[in-house]
């Protein structure tokens, strides 16, 4: 007889899972065939696995130990240091890897638990520890997920997840990375683009049983999925579409933590079982699209999950329904007993600033880059555009309505003593020196003796709302304004009202930042720290 299913209780605990020297000799060009030069801690060692990359090569012993030699001038052979060895150099950690891959001036290699690490140039993020700092010794990548491979190319890392998912970081100026932009990631950020949080994600684990009306079920013989959906009924247990399979990047979606780990046993709890005779105890699923029953199960015994979730919803307060389902979409036969209901928690903080991708993704560090220009006897005008629709943009984020509104405020960190710096040639410029025409052309109006001014433009500026929000009580002025010592420390980029919606957000794009320089300035790149602020009434 044909086998059905009823999806008969769960429970919702809170999981807050925790993240979880050679000796020198000269270097010289071989055109044969040579040993590798062998030192006594690399006696007896079988190498298994070698890696080469632009000007270094690391190799990883039968024990787990890896070993690197070559140029060494951002630490890509991780021994702790920046000198060049002639010899293989022990890689400075106690990890034992099951892989190495070496890219241009940078080593990846995977522990044997998964974990990725990385070490040496990091200009893009190559290393993929959300810095852009290099590294002379082994640093985890920063993410919870566990890899099966790894490689490194020029300037940017791939690696694939033990369920086949592929994730990349680092350059991206070509597309490399795969997640349709060009800009750079500094942390493991997949092909397909995930959706940002807002809010520090909610982790809690769903226990779920499910019934065998019927006949038996062997081990690996059914599989299942998770899914969700909007509540448009009155109740989960009436509602019957809208679902959806539960991924990484869904408003509910897999935890990613390192505990708990996905495939564990789950054991008995008396405090969340959702029945408690005939239980047949499954597993903890946490980064799959499909699940199988680990134990079979006889007819009249209930299979008991637990899934390890997280909520990334954009809209805080949404309610949703959560099933299994058959792999392939449809219902399991039998009905259900109880669908269970999330709402998402619905947060209360005053409104917020970041930088976030086209992609909605947290942008930590964003820099602008002004063209460059020549030195020219006379005053030249440099602009960039500070959030564009394709790259990286200002967002302005309200939770609950403040008692007088607000406002979004551009400023110089260092404020009025702050300069245009060339941090290598020790040569500076103005801001905010309204002498000469057009303003900062000469210096003079206030006594430092530098020229240059900077104008923020917001004449063609674009505020976006998020789906379901409007303008309603935001405003900005149309048009420049600038940096003007005695006058002018501080341009508002954005103004809200108290009538500002709740819940809502908006991405500001299309304003221009634009540098006068000063005539016969020496050559350089030249920086300026700049400090965007929310303040709430």
């Amino acid at each position: 007889p044909a086998t059905t299913y009823t999806q008969s209780g769960y429970r919702l605990y809170d999981s807050s899972p925790t993240a979880i020297p050679g000796a020198p000799k000269a270097a010289t060009n071989q055109k044969a065939y040579v040993a590798i030069r062998n030192v006594e801690e690399f006696t007896d060692k079988l190498m298994y696995v070698v890696a080469t990359g632009s000007s270094h090569t690391c190799a990883l012993a039968t024990d787990g130990t890896a070993y690197c030699w070559g140029d060494n001038y951002t630490g890509q052979l991780g021994d702790g240091t920046t000198s060049s060895r002639y010899a293989p150099t022990s890689v400075s950690t106690t990890l034992k890897f099951s892989s190495i891959t070496a890219g241009d001036s940078y080593t990846c290699a995977l522990a044997t638990d998964g974990t990725a690490y990385c070490w040496g140039s990091n200009y893009t993020g190559q290393l993929g520890d959300n810095t852009t700092s290099s590294r002379n010794t082994p640093t985890s990548v920063s993410t919870t997920l566990k890899f099966s491979s790894i490689t490194a190319g020029y300037s940017h890392t791939c690696a694939l997840t033990t369920d086949g998912t592929t994730y990349c970081w680092g350059g991206n100026g070509s597309g490399q990375l795969g997640d349709g932009t060009e800009e750079q990631k500094l942390i493991p950020g997949g092909a397909e683009s995930s959706p940002e949080i807002d809010i520090i994600p909610n982790s809690f684990r769903l226990r779920m049983a499910i019934s065998v009306n019927n006949a038996p079920i062997d081990i690996n013989s059914k599989s299942f999925r998770l899914e969700y959906a909007v509540r448009v009924s009155a109740s989960c247990s009436l509602q019957t579409t809208g679902f959806s399979v539960v991924t990484h990047h869904t408003p509910i979606a897999w935890h990613l933590s390192s505990q708990p780990v996905h495939g564990d046993a789950v054991v008995a709890n008396a405090l969340n079982d959702p029945v408690t005779q005939n239980v047949t105890y499954q597993s903890i699923v946490k980064d799959s699209s499909s699940f199988t029953n680990s134990t079979a199960v006889a007819s009249g015994q209930y299979m008991l999950w637990d899934f390890a979730l997280q909520v990334t919803d954009e809209v805080p307060g949404n309610s949703y329904c959560l099933r299994v389902a058959n792999s392939d979409g449809t219902a399991l036969s039998g009905g259900y007993e109880q669908i269970p209901e999330i709402t998402t928690f619905q947060p209360t903080e005053p409104p917020s600033v970041s930088f976030v991708s086209s992609a909605g993704q947290s942008v930590a560090a964003p820099s602008f880059q002004m063209p460059g220009l020549n030195m020219l006897p006379d005053c030249q005008v440099g602009s960039v555009g500070l959030g564009s629709a394709s790259g990286a943009r200002l967002r302005i984020s309200q939770w609950a309505n403040p008692t007088d509104g607000f406002a979004v405020t551009i400023a110089p960190r260092d404020g009025q003593s702050a300069l245009w710096t060339d941090a290598v040639s020790s040569n500076y410029y103005d801001f905010n020196d309204g002498a000469g025409s057009p303003g900062g052309c000469s210096n003079g109006s206030d006594g430092d003796m530098y020229a240059g001014q900077l104008t923020i433009d917001r004449s063609s500026s674009v505020l976006s709302p998020s789906v379901g929000c409007d303008l309603t009580g935001l405003s900005y002025v149309f048009g420049p304004a600038a940096f003007e010592s005695g006058s002018t420390d501080i341009i508002t980029l954005v103004s809200g009202s108290s009538s500002v919606s709740t819940n809502c957000r908006w991405d500001l794009t299309d304003t221009i930042i634009s540098q006068t320089i000063p005539p016969n300035q020496p050559a350089g790149d030249y920086s300026l720290d700049l400090t965007i602020t929310v303040v709430a009434s």
